[in-house]
């Protein structure tokens, strides 16, 4: 159980690419913005549970392989939350469904990313490092 007195949680975040060389992201459709497959650690989870839980949990693929890629703060007020973003390696064929209807998968490409809006800038600059690797 978190402490009453925790100002932190880590999300973690995974980078799919397909055999287009383009990332998977989800679509918020009620923000018009978008963000990776991922979400909290949970206490007592390992991390790579976690990470592979979250992504079939979301999008309903298998990945294997995770390599950690990068890591960014984001802070609100005294809240901190530590990004941390994993490459995966996605079971093929790449069959992405995501089950809530607020969320639409895409897939973006060196091109696009660009003019896709995300939930921050930290985020777009992770996937267009990635896509440009």
């Amino acid at each position: 159980m978190l402490s009453d007195h925790a100002i932190a949680h880590i999300g973690q975040y995974a980078l799919i690419k397909n055999g287009k060389n383009q990332v998977l992201v989800l679509e918020n459709t009620e923000l018009n913005a978008c963000g990776l497959p991922g979400g909290r650690l949970e206490e007592g989870e390992h991390w790579m549970d976690s990470l592979m839980r979250e992504v079939k949990e979301e999008c309903n693929l298998d990945c294997t392989n995770p390599k950690p890629f990068g890591v960014h703060l984001v802070e609100e007020g005294e809240f901190i939350k530590y990004c941390v973003y994993f490459t995966v390696q996605p079971t093929f064929p790449l069959a992405v469904r995501v089950d809530n209807a607020k969320y639409r998968p895409r897939w973006i490409s060196k091109k696009t990313v660009g003019t896709t809006r995300f939930y921050n800038d930290d985020t777009k600059k992770v996937v267009h490092d990635f896509l440009h690797a």
